[in-house]
C-alpha cells in the first residue's frame, strides 16, 4: 500500500494531507496475514469489497483540521475519493482511486492511483501455513450479547523490539473478527513503545443513508505511543462497498491534546460502473502479460 503524501506547512504545524490520511479509509484494514498458497481465503460475504462484484463503487468526503497550542484551526483540506472495484480473486481485489484535495480553497492536482490488495486469510489462522496460534478461549461481550471467541496469537521480532498480535475470532458471528491487538515493546522488554486495539463496540445501529436507513456496527480503533495517540470511531455496513460509512478521528499528543482531527462521509455509491468495468479489462489484460 502505498502511503503518498505532500506535506503543507500551515503557521507552525506540519499539515499533512493526501492519501496517507485516507487509506485507513478506502481499504480494509487489517493485522492479518495474506494467505499461503492452498489456503482457504476470507470469504467474501465476509470482505468489505470482495463481497461486491466488479462494477462497485463510493464516493467519500473527508474534513480535516490541525489545530494549535490554543485549540484553533489553522489549516484544513477538503479530500474527495472515489473507489472503483475493478478486480476480486480468490487471494486479491483490485480499487481504481481517484483522489482529489483542495486546500485553503486551493484545489490541487487529483490524483488516480491503483491498488492491488491481498485477502486477509482469517479463515487460515490455524492453518499448517499460518504464523497465528490458537492460543486460548474468551468470551466478547458487544451490548447484551456474549460471543463466544477463538484467541489467535502472532509474535513477530522487529527493528524496534518485540511485536505481539492477538486476534479475537467468532466463528458463528459476523463480522468474525471482533477484536484486536497489537503491542511493540522493546527488545529489553521495557513499556510498549506502540500499542494498536481496535474493537467493535456496538451492533445492529440504524443509520440513515440517502437509500434509507441501512443496519451498522461500529468500531473504535485506538494507537497509543511515547508521542501521542490517535482515536477513530467508525460505522460501518456490509450493504455499502468497502464497508465504511462514516469516520471521526482525533490525533493527540502526549499531554492529551488534539493535534488534528478528521471526519468521513459518505457521499454516493453503486453496484454498477461502466467505468470500472473498462478499467477492469485493461487491468486483466496487463496482469496477464
Amino acid at each position: 500500500m502505498n502511503s503518498d503524501f505532500r506535506p503543507v506547512k500551515m503557521g507552525n504545524m506540519d499539515f499533512r494531507i493526501g492519501i496517507i490520511g485516507i487509506v485507513g479509509c478506502i481499504c480494509a484494514v487489517s493485522f492479518l496475514p495474506a494467505p499461503a498458497a492452498g489456503q482457504e481465503t476470507v470469504a467474501e460475504k465476509d470482505h468489505p469489497w470482495a463481497r461486491f462484484q466488479p462494477g462497485a463503487w463510493r464516493k467519500v468526503r473527508i474534513v480535516t483540521e490541525a489545530l494549535d497550542e490554543a485549540g484553533d484551526v489553522v489549516g484544513s483540506s477538503v479530500t474527495e475519493s472515489s473507489s472503483y472495484l475493478i478486480d476480486v480473486s480468490e487471494t486479491s481485489y483490485a480499487l481504481e482511486i481517484d483522489t482529489s484535495v483542495e486546500v485553503a480553497g486551493k484545489r490541487l492536482p487529483s490524483k488516480l492511483q491503483l491498488e492491488e490488495l491481498d485477502l486477509p486469510a482469517d479463515l487460515g489462522l490455524a492453518g499448517e501455513d499460518s504464523d497465528y496460534k490458537l492460543v486460548g478461549t474468551a468470551t466478547y461481550a458487544i451490548d447484551d450479547k456474549r460471543i463466544p471467541c477463538e484467541v489467535f496469537e502472532k509474535q513477530d521480532d522487529t527493528p524496534d523490539g518485540n511485536r505481539v498480535t492477538k486476534i479475537y475470532y467468532a466463528a458463528n458471528f459476523s463480522p468474525r473478527i471482533v477484536k484486536q491487538e497489537q503491542i511493540t515493546t522493546g527488545a529489553n522488554g521495557d513499556a510498549p513503545l506502540d500499542e494498536l486495539t481496535e474493537s467493535i463496540v456496538a451492533i445492529d445501529m440504524p443509520y440513515r443513508l440517502s437509500s434509507g436507513i441501512v443496519p451498522t456496527w461500529q468500531t473504535k480503533r485506538q494507537r497509543k505511543g511515547p508521542k501521542g495517540s490517535t482515536v477513530a470511531i467508525e460505522i460501518h455496513s456490509s450493504t455499502i462497498p468497502g464497508g465504511l460509512v462514516a469516520q471521526s478521528t482525533k490525533e493527540l499528543d502526549a499531554a492529551g491534546r488534539v493535534l488534528r482531527r478528521s471526519t468521513l462521509e459518505l457521499i454516493d455509491y453503486g453496484l454498477e460502473s461502466e467505468r470500472a468495468l473498462q478499467r477492469r479489462r485493461v487491468f486483466r489484460s496487463r496482469r496477464n502479460r
